[in-house]
This record gives C-alpha cells, structure tokens and sequence, in this order.
C-alpha cells in the first residue's frame, strides 16, 4: 500500500511538472509570435491602464486626505491658542503679583525639527516653565 501512495504521489507531481512546462512553453510561443510592434502596443496599453487607476486613486484620496490634514491643523490651531491664552494670563497674574520685575522674564524661540516652533518661557534661574507648539 505505501507502494501504491508513493506511486500515485509521483505520478502527481510529473503531471503538474508538465502542465507547468506546457504553460511556460505556450507563453513563451505567444510572446514570440507576436510582432514587437504588438508588444510595445501592449506595455502602452498596460501603462496608461496604470496610469488611469493613479488618477483614478489620486483624485478619490486627495481630497479625503487634505480634509484629515486640514482638520487636524485647525484641532491643532485651537488647542496652541488655549494653551497661549493660558500663558499669557498666568503672565499677567505674575507680573500684577510681583511688579515689574516679572515682566523681564526672556522669551525666545527654540529650533526645533520638522517645522515646529516653540516659545520658551524661562524662569530666573534658566529652566523652561512652559512651551508653546506653534
């Protein structure tokens, strides 16, 4: 019986070698019958196909995308003009509470990567109280 199985396994395995070589051998004789004018037709054919679906793509997702972004930079927008707001009252409230000696307080602007601004406040002895995402 184990005789029968492995027989019956190779037979298999011939059979799906040959469909294999059949296949590979019909391509390669369709693709020698028809004229390289045919095959450039072909390649163009196929690349404007591509190019259509980008379109296609470009002009469904573009929208949706700029839509996420503007959203998230108007959320972004609020969120920095609260966060300042806070700032400045918290400036206010020092400077009445302890004279003018409060307003000398430095403000400068940290670099930071990826387009990011941050205004540093400082505190007397050189450490940032707050920053603020611009």
């Amino acid at each position: 019986m184990g005789d029968d199985n492995a027989s019956v396994n190779r037979r298999k395995r011939e059979a799906e070698v040959r469909a294999v070589a059949e296949f590979r051998s019909s391509i390669s004789d369709a693709l020698s019958n028809m004229s390289h004018a045919a095959l450039l037709t072909e390649l163009r054919e196929a690349e404007n196909r591509c190019v259509m679906y980008e379109e296609r793509a470009l002009t469904t997702e573009l929208p949706r995308v700029k839509k996420l972004y503007d959203e998230t930079v108007r959320k972004l927008e609020k969120r920095i003009t609260k966060i300042q707001e806070m700032v400045d009252a918290i400036m206010e409230q020092n400077a009445s509470a302890k004279g003018p000696r409060k307003s000398k307080i430095p403000r400068r602007k940290i670099a930071l990567p990826r387009r990011v601004e941050a205004l540093a406040i400082e505190s007397g002895h050189g450490r940032i109280v707050c920053v603020v995402l611009k």
